[in-house]
């Protein structure tokens, strides 16, 4: 007999197994309800991956950095931000929590081929974040992105996401960064969408530049010409809706042509610094904000913090019981799904298996209502044995 341990191992082996060989899209992880152990065994009904055991790869993988999925404490809710392409599972090495690390992650990208007036930014942007008591969260990329972890200093908070397996650093001649990262006073940590062993491509490139955006709270671009990895996660933070900034441009020559055209459409507001991105985080005029501390003032445990930028919340009544609330109010709308999708406050209890039942569902038309409603029901829902 399957002890509840046993189970949990089994998922969390079906989707590493899965991660490795599928698309995300591809065997619908985005869907409630999702089982991955069945998802694999489907796939695997051909015979085609009957050599691959799910379970010692895992073991085997976990050795170099830790796979953490849906329902784990360190679990990053904005991900789901990513619809269809929300990945199955994310592989996390450095001992700093991950769940204190984003909730002021802010995502500082630029050019690789960077001028020297935008490593300059980059490095006063780490600064300004760090000492506004945010993470800095960027690739390790040459250029802006390193530069920014560097201005952060050996003591801010920062997160790197590496677009290949976490067994070696890419590029490879930052790995003394990225030790420093995981070693350093500071908290820190390394992320990758990609199983230990992987190795970077155009594929891993893209989707990591969308996780970049989905993990942050807010987006700074510091430097971006078109067609680059810094517009694609500057792109993707306008479609999932994070507050995207970018630098003001400082020359015609193209080197801040993606700034330019971001701020000219109305997708980007423009900034001296990274100031404003931090100033965002502090605003709790958003919906979401107003549950959480309306579930606090009724002692109700949820998190994250109160912010602007909060698109799921958590309650917790006990170890095993755990309730998701997408906020979905006009207020914190979501763009991954739907149009029919975007109205209204949506309760699920999370499962071992990821998403269970619907608790509670609003039409979402009058805020206050809403939320006075959604703080009873949640009440009533810790209360249950």
């Amino acid at each position: 007999m399957n002890t509840p341990n046993d189970q949990r191992m089994s998922e969390r082996a079906a989707r590493a197994a899965l991660a490795r060989h599928t698309m995300p899209a591809e065997v619908g992880a985005h869907l409630p309800g999702f089982d991955a152990a069945d998802a694999w065994s489907r796939l695997t009904s051909n015979g085609s991956l009957r050599h691959f055991h799910p379970v010692p790869a895992l073991k085997a993988a976990q050795e170099t950095a830790r796979f953490v999925i849906p329902g784990d404490e360190d679990w990053p809710d904005g991900l789901h931000d990513l619809g269809p392409a929300c990945p199955l599972g994310l592989w996390v090495s450095g001992t700093a929590p991950l769940r204190p690390l984003l909730e002021r992650a802010v995502a500082l990208v630029g050019s690789r081929a960077a001028t020297p007036a935008a490593i300059r930014e980059a490095q006063a942007c780490g600064y300004d974040v760090s000492e506004g008591g945010g993470t800095v969260l960027a690739s390790l990329a040459y250029g802006v992105e390193s530069a920014a972890h560097r201005g952060a200093g050996v003591d801010g908070a920062r997160l790197a996401v590496i677009p290949r397996g976490l067994d070696r650093c890419f590029p490879r001649a930052q790995e003394p960064l990225m030790r420093n990262i995981l070693t350093g006073p500071g908290s820190g940590a390394t992320v990758s969408l990609y199983a230990p062993g992987t190795d970077p491509s155009a594929v891993t490139l893209k989707a990591s530049a969308d996780a970049v955006a989905a993990l942050a709270r807010a987006v700074v671009l510091i430097e971006g010409t078109h067609r680059s990895a810094s517009m694609q996660a500057a792109e993707a933070a306008h479609r999932i809706q994070r507050p995207l900034f970018a630098l003001l441009p400082r020359d015609d020559e193209g080197h801040t042509s993606g700034n330019a055209r971001l701020i000219v459409t109305g997708r980007a507001k423009p900034c001296q610094d990274a100031r404003a991105a931090i100033a965002a985080l502090d605003d709790e005029s958003h919906a979401a904000a107003q549950l959480v501390t309306a579930l606090r003032a009724r002692q109700v445990t949820a998190w994250p913090d109160a912010s602007p930028l909060a698109q799921w919340i958590t309650v917790q009544a006990a170890p095993d019981r755990r309730l998701r609330i997408t906020a979905g109010h006009a207020e914190a709308r979501r763009t991954a799904y739907l149009a029919a999708e975007h109205s209204g406050w949506h309760a699920a209890e999370l499962t071992p298996g990821g998403t269970g039942r619907t608790v509670y569902r609003s039409a979402s038309t009058d805020l206050p209502s809403d939320i006075a409603a959604l703080v009873s029901v949640v009440r009533q829902w810790a209360a249950q044995p």
